[in-house]
């Protein structure tokens, strides 16, 4: 059975109702549907305290999940790195319960010096969302 709800009907349970006919008889029913609103959209965004370090300073990078206007308890977030060398360091994290992970990177000398981008996907349930742009910082 599929019952249509009309766009803007208002987050309520309804009574809803249905019949079924042949040649020899008839039957009814009824159950309740419950209208729920659309799940927000996923967004994230990153931030860099600085842009500029020097090698061995600790580098805290923030991704900061929401759903609507709320912060995103438990998504998933992938981290990139990417080396003024083009090599990537990838780290996983999750949000706590304002919807943000912090990564500390530490650049070595092996990470070398020059311009590291950021970028972040989060995931959570079924939904995903990325960073629009590379974030930088420069390694001097």
């Amino acid at each position: 059975m599929t019952k249509t709800i009309p766009s803007g009907t208002i987050v309520a349970t309804y009574a809803i109702d249905a019949s079924a006919t042949d040649a020899a008889a008839t039957g009814t029913g009824s159950a309740n549907l419950t209208v729920i609103p659309p799940v927000p959209p996923l967004t994230i965004t990153l931030s860099i305290a600085a842009s500029s370090y020097t090698t061995g300073a600790t580098v805290a990078i923030t991704a900061t999940v929401l759903s609507g206007t709320t912060g995103t308890y438990g998504a998933s977030i992938t981290f990139t790195l990417r080396r003024p060398d083009g090599s990537t360091v990838i780290r996983t994290a999750s949000t706590d319960t304002n919807g943000k992970a912090t990564w500390n990177f530490k650049p070595s000398r092996k990470d070398g010096k020059g311009v590291f981008k950021v970028t972040a996907v989060a995931t959570y349930g079924t939904q995903t969302a990325s960073t629009s742009s590379p974030v930088p910082f420069t390694v001097n």
